[in-house]
């Protein structure tokens, strides 16, 4: 038969049917029909008792009798074979090689390279892979998958997280990536609840998408919502933690969890993370290309969160899905139903949002986050400790529990109406700091103009100050008035300094500062570490030793905590000197001073234009 051929074969036998056919059906002479055809009259002939005997069929060319008999001894070509599934996978050159070793002492023919290269190249494509790639690349090219399909909306929710490729603006205003938690319906492909955070995925991060995804949300153009029958997550640590496990119990969600390293089970949520990153994040400052911003971050977390639920509401989910052939929206919706739906938000809050705290009602309400909080309720309640449970997403409000029955809702009469966020908080803290910070240097600046020769005007920051005498093991100067005080056990007299500066920053200069005290402490050499004023040096110091944590237990001595006199019992250990001497420079007219004490044992570094590090 035609159809039990290959389609080469098939082509060619109808090809070489096109040639006899006016032969076979209007009687041309055979020898036009091969004149016209350009074909030998033999080879027409040939073709022609071929078909008479078998039919279309035998037109295809015969296959040879001898194919993949190979006239080298069986025994060399199964040393061939053996060979070249060696890991890793050995050169031809090396094959053959060794194959004409083995030839020569047993006396066979010495098979050539071609025929070593095409001795693998006839082996199974499975085999060749588990043997040069491993078990792990055979399952994911070659081994079969069920694709799961939920039959209908809410019977199967997907949940994971994502780190995209993205930077937005953090409380400080430094650049970040942010996380990005999704719960994606099965069947409809639509969102039912995510949380955009900074930081590592958390419980907490999981159950407020969770939070979202199964109460009604505002927007019309959001419908998804309700308890899933199965909810499908991965080994991460926030999917295996008792917390969700008890949620799920408790809502009646059978928690399924996919097979470890194999991605291959969660396509439909990786797929929707490709599509964000496709056809979003492009659109958005900030952008991360192989690790590298394509434009500075100007978005905060709210900002982007806003851009993210704008283009899943409004693009996401109103196009037609290539899988389903439906918006997801449409799908999800169906042709009317009702979810199941928890009793009542306070209910799946006391489930879910875990945030909790301890606080005291006072006169005014209960304080937290800088905020005041106020209810009728909790008059009754004034001096009484409480339990309060939070939103981080909308600190307007937060819930009071008495003695593990919730009370009421304690609303913040200046954000009223408003959604307040926690890193709202901290972004105008910060704001605020700086803006007090640039005044104080406003406030210096007169002085300097007015008074340049003032005994108490402060330093700049970014000018080290004069140097001081010091005696003992240890020694610290920097901006700020200078204050003394005595060492553990007498052993001298540390001149202090308290130098305030903003978050550290672990840049690569720091990092290679890091290996240059690493390497003095370790073989015990005198190390030099120099540079122009404003590289970091001073600020890597103080991170190398923890001097800020050092600093101000050593004004006055004594110890406050059992913590406080752990750090004292360090300091009391530490072998090694930080010291900077005095450096003149012809330029600029002026010497820089700055030193800074290790608070850890046997640590030390070094920073200013000129500094030394010596073990004792």
């Amino acid at each position: 038969m035609l159809s039990g051929l290959e389609p080469a074969q098939q082509a060619l036998a109808q090809r070489r049917w096109d040639i006899l056919r006016p032969h076979v059906q209007d009687g041309v002479p055979l020898s036009r029909v091969a004149r016209d055809a350009q074909v030998p009259l033999r080879t027409a002939q040939r073709w022609l008792v071929r078909y008479r005997a078998g039919g279309l069929a035998a037109l295809a060319r015969p296959e040879r009798s001898d194919r993949g008999v190979r006239r080298m001894p069986q025994e060399l070509v199964r040393l061939v074979e053996g060979l070249a599934l060696r890991r890793p996978r050995p050169s031809v050159a090396t094959v053959a090689r060794q194959a004409a070793l083995v030839a020569a002492e047993h006396g066979w023919p010495a098979p050539s390279y071609s025929t070593v290269h095409a001795i693998p190249t006839g082996l199974d494509p499975h085999l060749l892979t588990l043997a040069h790639d491993g078990p792990t690349a055979l399952r994911d090219r070659y081994e079969l998958v069920y694709r799961r399909q939920a039959d209908r909306p809410n019977q199967i929710w997907q949940a994971d997280h994502t780190e995209l490729d993205l930077l937005v603006l953090d409380a400080d205003g430094s650049p970040a990536r942010p996380w990005l938690s999704v719960v994606l319906d099965d069947c409809s492909r639509a969102v039912a609840g995510y949380t955009l955070f900074l930081g590592a995925p958390s419980t907490l991060n999981l159950s407020l998408a969770l939070r979202q995804a199964i109460w009604r949300k505002t927007d019309p153009d959001w419908a998804v919502h309700g308890l899933p029958d199965v909810l499908y997550a991965d080994h991460g640590s926030d999917f295996t933690s008792d917390h969700l496990a008890a949620v799920t119990a408790d809502l009646h969600i059978e928690l399924v969890r996919s097979a470890v390293a194999r991605p291959q089970g969660r396509g439909k949520i990786e797929r929707f993370f490709g599509s964000i990153t496709t056809e979003l994040l492009p659109q958005l400052p900030g952008q991360l290309v192989h690790g590298h911003p394509v434009s500075p971050a100007r978005l905060t977390l709210t900002e982007a969160d806003t851009a993210l639920g704008r283009w899943i509401t409004g693009t996401y989910h109103q196009r037609i899905h290539s899988e389903t052939g439906q918006a997801p929206q449409q799908a999800w919706l169906a042709d009317g139903w009702l979810p199941r739906t928890p009793d009542s938000l306070e209910q799946l809050d006391l489930l879910l949002v875990m945030v909790a705290k301890p606080r005291v009602v006072h006169r005014d309400g209960i304080r937290f986050q800088g905020l005041r909080y106020l209810d009728p309720t909790l008059a009754a309640y004034v001096g009484e400790p409480m339990t309060i449970r939070y939103d981080p997403r909308d600190l307007g409000e937060i819930r009071v529990f008495h003695r593990g029955r919730f009370l009421c809702r304690a609303i913040s009469p200046e954000h009223a109406g408003q959604a307040l966020t926690l890193k709202d908080i901290q972004t105008a803290r910060t704001a605020h700091r700086r803006a007090l910070r640039n005044q104080l240097n406003d406030r210096y600046a007169a002085v300097r103009e007015y008074l340049p020769a003032h005994p108490t005007e402060p330093t700049p920051p970014d000018r080290a100050c004069p140097p001081h005498a010091t005696t003992g093991r240890a020694a610290a100067a920097s901006p700020d008035p200078v204050q003394a005080a005595h060492l553990p056990g007498g052993q001298g007299v540390t001149t202090l300094t308290r130098r305030r500066t903003g978050p550290f920053i672990a840049t690569k200069e720091y990092r290679r500062f890091v290996e240059f005290a690493d390497a003095v402490r370790r073989e015990s050499y005198i190390g030099l570490c120099f540079g122009p004023a404003g590289v970091g040096k001073t600020l890597s110091a103080r991170r190398y030793t923890h001097w800020d944590s050092a600093e101000q237990l050593l004004e006055q001595w004594g110890p406050r905590s059992d913590s406080d006199a752990a750090i004292y019992a360090e300091l009391g250990r530490s072998r090694a000197v930080f010291y900077t001497p005095t450096t003149n420079s012809t330029r600029c007219g002026r010497s820089t001073r700055t030193s800074t004490w290790s608070s850890d044992e046997s640590r030390c570094a070094s920073t200013s234009t000129s500094a030394a590090t010596r073990p004792s």
